[in-house]
């Protein structure tokens, strides 16, 4: 997946194989040293736009999706198959994840058994899913918060499907 910084591509990923650091040190721990030491955490500062591709997931069956699965990603429901999230408390707030029909079927959005989602600003009840209207082409769009999974965008008329 590359990395844009600024608009260009850089050679610096999100994964870091087999870095060789040797010498010096971070708030006072050695680098390269023989004996593992602490390093405290630090803040800094950085200026320009990060860029990334998003994580594509297609549904060809019945899913399970975990939680670094709802960080961003765009999941493909090829067909009637229902896409479970992951508990809620093990998604980081803000985690979110869209959802976009590819064919005329209904697709389900279900939850793990003690969640709920807001849709339309009500609070649905524990473990009700969200069912697509069954065109091609509706999406929906949910983001972790406090409450569980609340819907902030979608197309077509997706409604409470009720428990699973």
């Amino acid at each position: 997946m590359p990395l844009y910084l600024n608009g260009v591509e850089t050679s610096v990923g999100p994964n870091i194989v087999s870095p060789i650091i040797s010498g010096g040190t971070i708030n006072n721990c050695v680098i390269g040293g023989s004996t593992p030491a602490a390093i405290a955490g630090t803040t800094g500062t950085f200026s320009g736009i990060v860029q990334g591709a998003i994580n594509i997931i297609d549904i060809g069956e019945n899913t399970d999706l975990t939680a670094a699965q709802c960080l961003g990603s765009l999941v493909r429901i090829t067909g009637a198959y229902t896409v479970t999230l992951p508990p809620a408390s093990t998604v980081a707030e803000g985690g979110h994840v869209t959802f976009y029909c590819t064919s005329a079927n209904v697709g389900k959005v279900d939850l793990y058994e003690y969640d709920r989602f807001v849709l339309d600003g009500t609070v649905l009840d524990v473990d009700h899913m969200l069912n697509s209207p069954g065109a091609a082409g509706d999406y929906i769009t949910v983001v972790r918060e406090p409450v569980g999974w609340t819907v902030i965008g979608r197309y077509g008329v997706w409604v409470d499907g009720g428990t699973s």
